[in-house]
């Protein structure tokens, strides 16, 4: 089951409607992109999702929207912190450090921040998102293996539109250290100046790839 956490670890999503063709295993050359065009965040700024979630058999389990917004800006020793919500439910500040990481600080509480995003993305690369100790006091990590990234402009058809994207696919693990944990095949459709368009989960049931979550961008307003 996809939790509130693991879908704000996810962030500004979408997926299924037409999509993208499926990509090759080859290497490519780093993105120039930088994280401010990937992730565009400003008060007052929202984005609706259409959200899938799937049985065992395939079959659909929930659809629903979901909606992030930007409801709010802070300037702490001269670094801007943009509060995060889900639903209406405020969950984090996120904050840019340069034009290749983006923090986030969860809410509410003092805690320190976590990376939460890095670019470039290259193929071939595992990335640890973050390693921190949250609200329940377990040590959790985030690791993603990057499968494939294609960078060529992909049209990407979703309710709100066709949008140029960037695409990932990534095997993601996550879970306490120090333990085993099943690890999902997320693909990812970012487009510059909006944010997150598409995003596919799957796992495996008995050895067969099985969709979990499917998330497609409705609208979007950037403020």
């Amino acid at each position: 089951m996809l939790t509130l956490r693991g879908i704000i670890v996810c962030f500004f999503a979408a997926a299924s409607l037409t999509g993208c063709s499926d990509s090759s295993s080859t290497q490519q050359p780093a993105s120039s992109v930088s994280v401010q065009e990937l992730f565009p965040l400003s008060a007052g700024s929202e984005w609706c999702y259409d959200h899938t979630t799937f049985n065992a058999d395939w079959s659909i389990k929930t659809h629903d929207t979901i909606v992030f917004s930007i409801i709010d800006s802070l300037v702490i020793y001269n670094q801007t912190y943009f509060q995060v919500a889900y639903n209406n439910t405020p969950v984090s500040y996120y904050y840019y450090n340069g034009k290749s990481d983006l923090f986030s600080v969860p809410v509410p509480g003092d805690y320190t921040p976590f990376r939460f995003f890095h670019v470039p993305i290259d193929a071939g690369k595992e990335l640890t998102l973050y390693d921190s100790m949250f609200f329940d006091g377990t040590d959790t990590i985030n690791s993603l293996n990057v499968l494939n990234h294609e960078f060529s402009n992909l049209p990407t058809q979703v309710p709100a539109g066709t949008f140029p994207c960037e695409k990932f696919e990534l095997s993601e693990t996550y879970g306490p250290k120090g333990k085993t944990n099943e690890a999902t095949e997320v693909d990812y459709w970012y487009s510059k100046g909006v944010g997150w368009v598409k995003r596919e989960t799957y796992g495996s049931n008995h050895g067969v790839k099985s969709p979990i979550v499917f998330l497609n961008l409705i609208e979007y307003h950037i403020k």
